[in-house]
């Protein structure tokens, strides 16, 4: 129905600030959760265990992930749901 009446452009409406979501989140939450694991290892050794270590470098970089990213999510999101006739949101700012 999307297809028929937009075309492309109507399936990809929203792909902006899914992008900027996901690039941004991603990079930030392998990249922290990298470093976690790093530090942890570096400072506790195999004295504390690996799967502590997964535990909290995990629930550290995803509790990062969302707090960056959530407004980006919220604006993918307000986006997706506008009325593609008559549209509220033009831009990502």
């Amino acid at each position: 129905m999307i297809y028929k009446k937009h075309g492309i452009r109507g399936i990809y409406h929203g792909l902006s600030p899914c992008l900027v979501r996901e690039i941004f989140g991603y990079g930030l939450y392998f990249g922290l959760y990298d470093w976690i694991l790093k530090g942890l290892s570096s400072k506790y050794g195999s004295s504390m265990g690996q799967t502590p270590q997964i535990i909290i470098g995990g629930s550290l970089s995803g509790l990062a992930f969302w707090v960056v990213v959530f407004p980006f999510d919220t604006i993918k999101t307000l986006f997706q749901q506008d009325n593609l006739n008559k549209p509220v949101y033009t831009g990502i700012i």
